[in-house]
């Protein structure tokens, strides 16, 4: 799936993320095709510079509404002080389909229970369990496309369905990976629990 998106701004001169210019068009390509772009081990930002126009490729967005801004400084005299401009903008497609990290070597599938193992190259060993549950009232609403961009809360719920009711992840606690979301969560209005292995979540 790819989409594109062009949002022009008008901003004050002196506003430095525009390059010096009055006037400066962000354009927003996305392929989810590419999926390089999701590993946080990674610089594969791929923001380029063409006269008055930036240009911004991303991936991991499914369809729906979403909000592209861009922040900078502007200068008071001696002073600075932060700015930030932006748009709504609306992707049409299917919803976000959560897909394994390249890192994952085996997935195994022993009645209810789901065994993945993912080598991101780094880190200590761990092992991450999703459980599915009731829905919590506290519980974080996750959305794909936040999930995407971790690559272990990724991997727990790309491997579940609805006859499953255990996902168990051996993988490491790569340096560059973000820390992965525990305890209650909620995703498309399926409730989960995500914990280590041999450690107990807050309250419990």
């Amino acid at each position: 799936m790819a989409h594109g998106q062009t949002t022009t701004i008008r901003t004050e001169d002196g506003f430095l993320a525009t390059g010096g210019r009055s006037q400066r068009t962000w354009r927003l390509t996305v392929d989810n095709d590419v999926t390089a772009r999701l590993d946080p081990r990674a610089d594969t930002g791929g923001v380029r510079l063409d006269g008055s126009v930036t240009r911004v490729p991303v991936a991991g967005l499914g369809g729906g509404v979403y909000a592209f801004v861009v922040a900078g400084w502007a200068d008071e005299g001696e002073a600075r002080r932060p700015i930030a401009v932006g748009a709504r903008f609306r992707l049409r497609g299917p919803p976000l389909a959560l897909s394994h990290t390249e890192a994952v070597e085996r997935v195994d599938h022993s009645g209810a229970t789901v065994t993945v193992d993912a080598d991101p190259g780094l880190g200590d060993p761990v092992t991450y369990v999703l459980s599915c549950t009731r829905r919590a009232a506290d519980a974080r609403q996750m959305l794909p496309e936040e999930a995407v961009t971790n690559p272990p809360v990724r991997n727990l719920l790309a491997a579940y369905d609805p006859a499953v009711e255990e996902v168990v992840l051996h993988t490491r606690r790569h340096p560059a990976y973000p820390n992965p979301v525990l305890g209650p969560v909620t995703m498309r209005d399926t409730g989960f629990e995500i914990r280590i292995r041999g450690e107990t979540t807050a309250g419990e």
